[in-house]
């Protein structure tokens, strides 16, 4: 949480001395010796799961940006100092000095009133962003989205590169396995020949006062690191032999995917030359991974590797002007095609709709749901932010990506929308059959737009930048999400209902009196946590809320799952005993609205979870026992909301009992003066916890016949309050 009101701002460190500093160190060196200890030391952590908040995602980071830079440099033919690992403390200080050189910058945006515009607060924002956060998707979505994205474009890719994408992934995976085989196994060849080899300087140690234990420690160190260079490096018969891939795919492969230092992306010539920019620079390793020395190549940026794989071929396809359409168009169909796939995790297949129609044969959206009376309309994009705009170099290039990527989509599916409800009957063409929709029916719409990858943190919340862009004016913004996020969001929310109270949670964020930054994965984390409630009363106070480390659960998951195969649940928000046998009950009937009294539920406070519970188990408990009908009710303090349940006796029809169900609850509903109440029915000899639920929505209005239908029909009972959403 930030309040930035009379902060004083620290004394600047300035970029150009910082960065003179780094490159005169780094210039002592051997470049190969230099990444590979730093590599070595940082990156082969012994730690099974990583976090975003480990300080291993700034070390790879910092070993991306001077493997980047040191590419870029010729290597020197005059003899180089030795780096190891006594020069990594000072590289690590001079490294990280030049990154902190910018957070004054960033942060505070300076004391100039015109830096403070919403544009310049957008653009430090985009380079706050960019400067961090490495990866736009997990690793094993990167691998897979370019596996399904390039895969039908292996005529292609033999013809102009020499391989397929299925070979250089192949590749790639075997490379990664066989540097852990190796570093692996040189640790436990270091442990165990530091005996041996320690016996040849026990003398010299025992007069220094060392142990024994403290000598072989240092030998088993010297061991392992010592053989750094040799171990991160590879002949092309080498990945040969450990792919098996053939010779030739494996030359064509490196010969695409390496440079030799020196090398310069001819649309970048200017590199790492002006210290104010460096870092938000474009990387070579990131087109190219491999550095090639002689008849060597050495790979030392394994964290992007993935990341790299994805994007670098897209900008080939791309540069190819007669192809680029054809592969345009397959990349609409991926996005499509995945968000149909993820949302068949949440929503039953049959309501899904790809690519509906209107009558006239327009395209009505991408995707939509219908499920319930809710119509969830989908717009996809595979269009992304620029390179300048990603980085925040360019504020006009930023607003087009933006307008081309999120409205765009929003005025297709807002379109979509007034053509909805425009009629009592509208139809839909879908696969050359016509869909008819009851339009009296339809409660809700939402809007949701999926862009392939991440723009940046602002549409997570886009109330933050409107004030600079301009897109929204009419204040109304769709929930918008990246298709990694979608992934991963339809394997955590498993039900419509609960799906639909994210998107109704998510969509509240933009009406907040605070700014809100965080990604969806974290904002994922903090729904888990505590449903991602934000009290005024409790935030209000601050100008903006920053959230951060809520994803650690998830991607601890994600981790086990598909970095380590292992069979491993989602995990879940706290929930009281009996209430998710409550939501499967009520959201596995048939009749209409069960998913509003389904999220109902769900907006509950923790401590109203339980008591619906335990009141449900009693009253037919108690029914049981004295075969008799019964109710309860309750209402929800602060909320125009209230619920009832009815046990039902007589005939054991849905019809009965829906009836009386209705009857009680229009009753209550009028009494409490109400504008929405959620029924619930339950038939005496049922085995079910619910056998009908009902969603009653109108405003409340004054009426004789219902005064007196309450007075005749409704007995006075002991009144129970319910907590409204909590921020626990």
């Amino acid at each position: 949480m930030n309040d930035h009101h009379g902060d004083s701002v620290p004394t600047p460190i300035l970029p150009d001395a910082a960065f003179d500093a780094f490159k005169t160190f780094v210039a002592q060196f051997d470049p190969l010796e230099l990444l590979s200890q730093l590599t070595l030391t940082w990156l082969f952590t012994q730690k099974h799961f990583v976090s975003e908040s480990d300080v291993e995602t700034r070390y790879a980071r910092f070993v991306e940006f001077t493997a980047g830079y040191l590419a870029s440099q010729p290597i020197q033919s005059q003899p180089a100092q030795t780096f190891d690992g006594s020069c990594i403390e000072e590289f690590e200080k001079l490294v990280t000095q030049y990154f902190d050189s910018f957070l004054v910058e960033l942060v505070y945006g300076g004391l100039d009133a015109q830096e403070r515009t919403p544009a310049a607060s957008v653009l430090r924002s985009a380079q706050n962003y960019s400067l961090w956060v490495r990866g736009d998707a997990y690793p094993h979505q990167f691998f897979g989205f370019a596996s399904e994205l390039y895969g039908p474009h292996d005529q292609w890719f033999q013809s102009k590169l020499g391989f397929t994408i299925r070979d250089a992934l192949q590749i790639v995976r075997a490379i990664r396995e066989e540097l852990n085989r190796r570093v692996n196994e040189s640790a436990d060849n270091a442990r165990e020949n530091a005996p041996i080899e320690a016996e040849k300087y026990w003398a010299e140690a025992q007069t220094a006062q060392i142990t024994r234990d403290e000598l072989q420690q240092r030998v088993a160190i010297h061991l392992h690191y010592g053989a750094a260079r040799s171990l991160l490096c590879f002949s092309v018969e080498e990945i040969c032999e450990v792919s098996g891939i053939k010779l030739d795919t494996c030359k064509a492969f490196l010969k695409r995917m390496s440079q030799s230092f020196g090398y310069h992306n001819p649309k970048f010539p200017n590199s790492f030359t002006d210290a104010k920019k460096a870092p938000w620079d474009f990387n070579t390793v990131e087109e190219r991974p491999f550095l090639q020395h002689g008849d060597r190549y050495w790979f030392f940026t394994n964290p992007m590797i993935a990341s790299v794989m994805f994007y670098t071929f897209f900008f080939d396809l791309m540069d190819d002007k007669q192809y680029k359409p054809a592969f345009e168009k397959t990349r609409g169909d991926f996005v499509e095609h995945k968000v149909y796939e993820y949302l068949s995790r949440v929503f039953p297949p049959h309501m899904i709709l790809l690519n509906p129609d209107y009558p006239d044969g327009n395209e009505f959206s991408d995707v939509a749901v219908l499920h319930d009376g809710k119509i969830l309309i989908f717009q996809c994009k595979a269009k992304g932010l620029t390179r300048n705009a990603r980085v925040g170099g360019d504020f006009l290039q930023l607003r087009t990506d933006m307008q081309a990527a999120i409205r765009d989509a929003f005025n297709q599916a807002v379109r979509a929308r007034q053509y909805i409800r425009s009629s009592e009957k509208p139809a839909l063409n879908v696969k050359g059959m016509r869909l008819t929709i009851d339009g009296t029916f339809i409660t809700d719409i939402y809007l949701i737009t999926v862009t392939l990858m991440p723009l940046l943190m602002s549409a997570t919340r886009f109330e933050n930048i409107e004030a600079a862009l301009g897109l929204f004016p009419e204040k109304e913004y769709p929930f918008s999400l990246a298709l990694g996020d979608l992934d991963i969001l339809t394997q955590i929310v498993k039900s419509p209902a609960m799906f639909l109270q994210y998107v109704n949670r998510r969509l509240a964020i933009e009406k907040t009196s605070f700014g809100v930054r965080a990604d969806e994965i974290d904002l994922l984390g903090f729904y888990l946590c505590q449903g991602m409630c934000f009290d005024e009363s409790e935030f209000g106070k601050y100008d903006e809320l920053s959230l951060s480390g809520f994803s650690d659960e998830i991607d601890e998951f994600v981790h086990r799952k598909y970095d380590l195969g292992e069979a491993v649940e989602p995990p879940t928000s706290p929930l009281p005993d009996g209430f998710s046998e409550l939501l499967e009950s009520v959201e596995s009937l048939s009749n209409m609205y069960r998913t509003d009294c389904a999220i109902a539920l769900l907006d509950m406070s923790g401590p109203g979870r339980a008591k619906i519970v335990e009141m449900l188990e009693n009253t037919r408990a108690v029914a049981r026992k004295n075969r008799k009908g019964g109710s309860l009710s309750m209402g929800a303090s602060g909320l125009s909301r209230g619920f009832s349940y009815m046990v039902a006796t007589g005939e054991r029809t849905t019809e009965a009992i829906y009836e009386q169900a209705y009857c009680f609850a229009i009753l209550k509903k009028y009494s409490e003066k109400c504008d929405e109440w959620f029924g619930l029915g339950w038939h005496i000899d049922s085995d079910r916890i619910v056998d009908v639920a009902l969603f009653l929505k109108f405003p409340w209005e004054f009426d004789p016949t219902m005064e007196r239908l309450v007075a005749e029909g409704l007995k006075v009972g002991k009144r129970i309050e319910i907590r409204p959403p909590s921020k626990e």
